[in-house]
């Protein structure tokens, strides 16, 4: 992740007064993007908040469960990878690639049996983040591209029927009684059909690099989510 353009009198002063994350990403960006400055580097991966946050993923990656996968509170992987990304720690940080590769050694593995709807999320919410990171392992891969193809497949078809009638479904709780169901077959054995903003995520830390193919792949997606027929879904598809 890169910051904005800002004045250069700006970018001097923060680099003389700002927090460790700051200065650092100001000297990669501003100053010397090819080789950013290791004092600052240092300075960065010894701070309080990036080594809790390091700690707390390490811990967390040695065993990866979808309760600690996804969730809203600081003690989620898919909130501390982006509180790192965000202060300018990626997979170049020894100690960053360090402590999330076992969430790669772990990719094939799932906390649900092959037809469960969550057996792929796990794999869904951490991919953006671990690609945005810096890293390319073979089975992130293999996951980010099979499911461009599908999700791709599917937003080409500009299909927007997806949702079904809430009367053809039992068991639903009480509390989700006003929401709006999501036809069961577009996520069948977790394999989402339709676009989650965690594969928007994926797909902008790959588009520079993406082949031809794949670029055209990730525009259609786009085209998908900026329809206005998409753009009237009730927040998080209900």
């Amino acid at each position: 992740m890169r910051l904005p353009e800002i004045p250069s009198a700006v970018a001097e002063r923060l680099l003389g007064s700002g927090c460790p994350a700051i200065r650092y990403q100001i000297s990669r960006d501003f100053h010397s993007p090819a080789a950013p400055d290791e004092d600052l580097r240092h300075t960065l991966a010894q701070s309080n908040d990036v080594q809790r946050l390091l700690q707390d993923g390490a811990r967390l990656a040695l065993n990866k469960h979808f309760s600690t996968v996804h969730g809203s509170t600081n003690h989620h992987l898919e909130n501390i990878l982006p509180m790192l990304l965000d202060r300018g720690v990626d997979a170049s940080f020894p100690a960053f690639r360090q402590s999330f590769q076992p969430l790669l050694e772990q990719w094939n593995t799932s906390d649900f049996a092959q037809s469960h709807c969550f057996c792929q999320f796990e794999n869904i919410v951490l991919a953006p983040f671990l690609l945005e990171a810096g890293f390319r392992d073979e089975n992130l891969m293999d996951f980010t591209r099979r499911r461009l193809d599908l999700v791709s497949a599917f937003c080409g078809r500009m299909d927007f029927d997806l949702f079904g009638e809430q009367a053809s479904y039992k068991g639903i709780p009480k509390a989700f009684q006003s929401r709006r169901v999501i036809r069961p077959e577009l996520y069948e054995n977790g394999a989402y059909q339709f676009p989650l903003i965690y594969d928007l995520y994926a797909y902008r830390a790959i588009y520079r690099e993406a082949a031809p193919r794949e670029r055209a792949q990730i525009d259609a997606v786009v085209r998908y989510v900026m329809a206005d027929a998409y753009q009237r879904f009730p927040k998080g598809y209900g």
